[in-house]
């Protein structure tokens, strides 16, 4: 069984179903050589563990130096215990060698292989045995001593041959070995993802080598991990990638989309609710939200255009998410009655003061907090003495919730931009004017009562939206999710990641650009792919690979009219 070990983390617990003569650690090694013997070969756990016990495994275990470093030094215990309580004689490992020189504890080793470059000869032997169609770059490599230190692994010598069969000598690129490494890559790429394989989904150029470096870049980035390609990637923020047109279209679509649907959302629902009044309370504490600092978001140099399509999409699901979020809360006030939902959000909002009074030290700040916390309670105290609690209670619930997200949205991390990139900066009040105002039209065709104002919960929006402002410098929980979605979404949207991830790497390994190493796992063919891919320019090998299609194209119907 051929097993990889980078998927392998040292574990030291117990369970019920591990052998009681395990140590913890060997427990844990166990349930992961189970688990990759079903994932991979679909033996069930019981079957496994009987033929290990049983000594019927052969195990061959790849990628030493693919191990988490802090657990690599508890491989050689573990593997010996292993041999001891499970009579496991056949067993092979592999590991770079000067990676295994490292190695903190060697292994007790009965033989060891050492896998040297290959020679001269031996390659001229392989292109001898493969035949003419390898006669172009066998002449190449006769003719340039560099080319030799390309082609010493097997690796090398298979991309060499998927890259240049068929090819004329002239077309093997010469100069430094670097450039002569990365002009062999990107022909080995465009050969791939030009042959024509009517296997499940196909891609365009653009889009397959897109999502091959995004793939390839996060993959890299997780040390030691070679084993999977990520089926989701980890939160991470925005994962470090700078991309052009998902900055673009964040500040030019998302940005103001999610605005006025949170605009829109709230303000809709206070009409419907409490009257015109409240709906306006709504729409001008979002106004004067939206103005007050930060100002994250950016006019991008440049007039790409604006997919409506996108904005739809995030204006509906932004909508929906801010009517769900607001009903709830109203839902919540009227269920906890006014006088305790008062003391509920009284406390959020001495306790947010406090923390703000503790934690800054500028005693000019100290008293502005103290200044609008007397006029929060002074309003308050007011309002409920000459009108009626509940409006008021869920007025201030809405005046927190709208200003939080308003400060959700400014809280994304969209300002890593290259200052050359940006220009003015955008006003996004038009956006949230435009929701409030799309929602009394909404409001009207749906036969909304605007005759009784309530003016308790409009007091109620305002006193929970001035509340609010102490909490602006702590970006708010969900700032960080909606992040990451939003950031999955553009990635998606803009052809850096695939919507069906199954279909995209079965379409990868179809062409030998990654491998499948388990049920639903792939990985990279090899590191240098992965790197390779990792550090070229997307857009320019597709390019590349737009022209070789175009020439393949272009042979076969020469060979066709000839024929």
């Amino acid at each position: 069984m051929v097993l990889d070990l980078a998927g392998w983390g040292a574990q030291t617990s117990h369970r019920n179903d591990d052998d009681p003569g395990d140590s913890a650690l060997l427990a844990g090694f166990v349930r992961w050589l189970l688990y990759e013997l079903n994932d991979r070969y679909r033996i069930p756990p019981g079957v496994g563990r009987t033929w290990l016990r049983a000594g019927r495994l052969a195990l061959l275990l790849d990628g030493l130096d693919e191990i988490a470093e802090p657990d690599r030094a508890k491989l050689e215990p573990v593997l010996e215990e292993l041999r001891h309580n499970y009579r496991v004689s056949q067993l092979a490992i592999t590991c770079r060698t000067h990676d295994y020189e490292r190695l903190p504890r060697r292994l007790s080793l009965f033989g060891a292989v050492h896998i040297r470059p290959l020679s001269r000869q031996q390659v001229l032997d392989y292109f001898a045995a493969v035949g003419p169609v390898l006669d172009g770059a066998r002449e190449a490599i006769e003719q340039d001593e560099e080319l030799w230190d390309l082609v010493s692994s097997p690796l090398m010598l298979n991309v060499m041959t998927l890259a240049y069969q068929d090819r004329a000598p002239e077309d093997v690129a010469a100069g430094g070995v670097a450039d002569l490494r990365r002009e062999l890559f990107d022909t080995f790429i465009c050969e791939v993802l030009a042959r024509n394989r009517k296997t499940g989904r196909q891609y365009d150029a653009k889009t397959a080598v897109r999502r091959l470096w995004c793939l390839a870049w996060w993959t890299r980035s997780r040390a030691g991990d070679r084993t999977a390609v990520p089926r989701w990637m980890t939160p991470d923020g925005w994962y470090g990638l700078a991309l052009p047109e998902v900055d673009y279209l964040t500040h030019a679509v998302c940005l103001p989309a999610l605005f006025g649907a949170l605009s829109a959302g709230a303000t809709l629902m206070m009409i419907a609710q409490y009257g015109a009044l409240a709906g306006l309370a709504v729409a001008g504490a979002a106004l004067v939200l939206v103005h007050l600092l930060p100002h994250p978001w950016q006019k991008l140099v440049g007039n790409a255009p604006r997919p409506v399509l996108l904005y739809a999409v995030v204006l509906l699901i932004g909508t929906a998410g801010t009517v769900a979020v607001t009903a709830a809360a109203l839902g919540l006030v009227e269920m906890l009655t006014a006088k305790v939902a008062l003391a509920i959000e009284a406390a959020l909002v001495a306790g947010a003061y406090g923390v703000e009074l503790m934690v800054f030290h500028d005693n000019r700040r100290r008293l502005l907090l103290g200044v609008r916390l007397l006029a929060v309670v002074a309003a308050s105290w007011v309002v409920l003495s000459l009108g009626a609690a509940g409006p008021f209670a869920a007025g201030a619930a809405v005046g927190l919730l709208v200003a939080q997200g308003i400060r959700m949205v400014k809280s994304l991390p969209t300002d890593h931009l290259p200052a050359a990139a940006v220009g003015d900066t955008w006003r996004m009040d038009v956006w949230v004017a435009g929701g409030a105002v799309a929602a009394f039209l909404i409001a009207v065709l749906l036969g909304a009562d605007f005759s009784s104002p309530q003016l308790e919960a409009a007091a109620g929006i305002v006193v929970g939206a001035v509340a609010a402002k102490a909490w602006r410098r702590r970006p708010p929980v969900l700032a960080g999710p909606l992040s990451r979605w939003l950031h999955d979404l553009l990635l998606r949207w803009t052809g850096y990641l695939s919507w069906r991830r199954r279909a995209f790497l079965q379409y990868a390994a179809d062409r030998f650009v990654l491998a499948r190493t388990g049920h639903g796992q792939y990985a990279f063919i090899h590191l240098l792919v992965r790197d390779h891919l990792a550090e070229c320019t997307p857009d320019e090998l597709a390019a590349k690979v737009e022209r070789r299609i175009a020439e393949r194209e272009a042979r076969r119907q020469a060979g066709s009219v000839s024929a």
